[in-house]
C-alpha cells in the first residue's frame, strides 16, 4: 500500500468514524480522500497547538508603480517668510544690464547693483 495512502486512511481514523484502517475504503489517494470528505464528522476533535513558526522566505520581486498621489501642501514660510515675486532690471543704450529692483512677497523692494568685469 502506498506511504500516501496508509497516512491518509490514518488521518481517515481521526476525522470520520471508522475505527481500523480496514473500514477505510479505497486504494488509491483520491478514493481515500473521497471517502474522508462523505464520511467527514463534525466536531471530531479541537484545534491542536500552533506550529512553529516557519523560515523567512526570500524577497519578492518589486511591485508595479503606483498611481501618483495627489498634490502636497505647502510647506512652511522660510526664516524670514519671504520669496521673491518679481526682478526687474534695468539697462543702458547699448543693452548692458546695469542694475535692477527685487520685489519680494511682502511688497518690500531691494536694489540689485550689477558689476561688471572686463573680458
Amino acid at each position: 500500500m502506498d506511504t500516501k495512502v496508509k497516512f491518509l486512511k490514518q488521518l481517515a481514523l481521526k476525522v470520520t468514524s471508522a475505527t481500523s484502517e480496514d473500514e477505510v475504503a479505497g486504494e488509491t489517494v483520491c478514493e481515500v480522500l473521497d471517502y474522508i470528505v462523505k464520511n467527514y464528522k463534525e466536531g471530531a476533535g479541537s484545534q491542536g497547538p500552533a506550529g512553529p513558526q516557519g523560515e523567512k522566505g526570500e524577497k519578492g520581486d518589486t511591485g508595479e508603480q503606483g498611481p501618483k498621489g495627489d498634490k502636497g501642501d505647502t510647506g512652511a514660510a522660510g526664516k524670514d517668510g519671504k520669496s521673491v515675486t518679481a526682478i526687474a532690471l534695468t539697462t543702458d543704450e547699448t543693452g548692458k544690464v546695469t542694475g535692477g529692483t527685487v520685489t519680494f512677497s511682502d511688497e518690500s523692494t531691494s536694489a540689485i547693483t550689477v558689476t561688471q568685469t572686463g573680458v
